[in-house]
């Protein structure tokens, strides 16, 4: 289970599609936090489950402070032997410091950091409070995190109805071995005030952008993975389930989020929407499994349920998507039980995963056979020279 945490909604940047919005500063009290995991032995053993995420979150989590932090990390590995008890946080980057890398190593944290392509698409979008491109100081920061053996992941948020170019982005995820997560923008936050229309052109963007970046990746030599594209194939392939929330159909079981102000709900953007029926309580006053088994966790884990007996009852494509993103859904149709909104766009990309995906990957397999034979003739070529120079 994935517990994500907003340890702040302050942010020392100033994104223009930030999910938070403007609203101002507040932070999660640590004997809050602490109650959260005094709370989650309950909850872990009645799901069945002894592995436990707890991923940093914000607002920039940095923000609330190393001390805060270290001691709230300790009192959960002290409190959570028994578990598989993992650190996760999401950052903007910008921040980070020789003191902070002390910090992850220390407690192993898995660090993702945002990080919007090369930088003419990133510093489009991620400034800070004074208009100032952060790019350099991100990417030199990954740069750092790699060296000192720390695992690092990116995620990018394409934000632009102009197109990309595939060539340039596949290079630059190719010369700093970044991994990226990609995501189109979500229309909350300070992004509300996007149009449908552009939205829409975002998305189909987006579509094309992942194909062109699957082309390249089947036609490279190296090992290079971009999410969802990675974890949509495997599924088709059969070889692993879709983590990707978004995707998998987990929306209110394998996620909880608390809120800064002390609400829980079931997605880390779900507090935007000023939604009560999306909140399952508040932890100052329930424990942590009653706000789980509430009626408003349960209805939003009917979600799936409802869309497959109606909505996506003959979708062929239900395996992969289980009917997209609820926060999605809410926030574009205005209730819960709606489907994907951009649903014809996602299928347009699994049909090309299905097709032409599948076809370059044959191809790509078939190619690195043929090297791989010719790395064996070669082989066998140069040890019959040095048993002819024995001889």
């Amino acid at each position: 289970m994935q517990i994500i945490v907003k340890l702040t909604t302050g942010c020392n940047l100033n994104c223009v599609y930030c999910s938070e919005g403007d609203v101002a500063r507040k932070d999660l009290s640590i004997e809050l936090l602490y109650k959260l995991i005094d709370d989650l032995p309950s909850l872990l053993d009645k799901c069945g489950d002894e592995n436990v995420d707890l991923l940093w979150h914000g607002g920039e989590p940095l923000l609330i402070g190393r001390k805060y932090l270290a001691e709230v990390m300790q009192y959960a590995r002290n409190k959570l032997k028994k578990y598989n008890v993992h650190f996760l946080m999401q950052t903007n980057g910008t921040l980070i410091d020789e003191e902070w890398i002390k910090l992850f190593k220390k407690y192993d944290i898995g660090i993702g950091i945002s990080l919007d392509g090369y930088k003419e698409l990133h510093d489009k979008n991620r400034l800070t409070k004074n208009h100032q491109p952060t790019f350099d100081t991100v990417l030199n920061n990954i740069i750092k995190l790699k060296k000192n053996g720390i695992s690092v992941g990116t995620l990018m948020v394409l934000n632009t109805e102009e197109k990309v170019d595939a060539d340039k982005l596949f290079e630059f995820i190719k010369q700093y071995d970044l991994q990226p997560k990609i995501h189109p923008v979500i229309p909350c936050g300070r992004a509300k005030k996007e149009a449908k229309e552009g939205i829409d052109r975002i998305y189909d963007n987006y579509i094309d952008l992942m194909s062109e970046l699957y082309k390249r990746i089947m036609q490279s030599d190296e090992k290079i993975i971009v999410e969802p594209l990675n974890e949509i194939m495997d599924a088709i392939l059969g070889v692993a389930q879709i983590r990707e929330c978004s995707f998998n159909g987990s929306c209110g079981k394998n996620f909880i989020c608390l809120y800064a102000n002390g609400d829980v709900g079931f997605c880390g953007r779900a507090s935007s929407l000023n939604d009560g029926n999306l909140l399952y309580g508040n932890l100052q006053n329930s424990n942590l499994t009653d706000l789980y088994e509430s009626a408003n966790a349960e209805r939003i884990r009917q979600r799936q349920s409802y869309l497959m007996n109606n909505d996506c009852k003959n979708c062929t494509d239900w395996s992969l998507c289980h009917g997209g993103c609820s926060f999605e859904a809410v926030n574009f149709w205005g209730r819960l039980n709606a489907g994907y909104p951009h649903c014809k766009l996602r299928k347009k990309l699994i049909h090309f995963l299905r097709t032409t995906g599948l076809e370059l990957l044959k191809q790509s397999l078939l190619k690195q056979k043929r090297q791989y034979r010719m790395q064996i003739k070669g082989k066998q070529k140069l040890l019959e020279e040095i048993e002819y120079e024995r001889e």
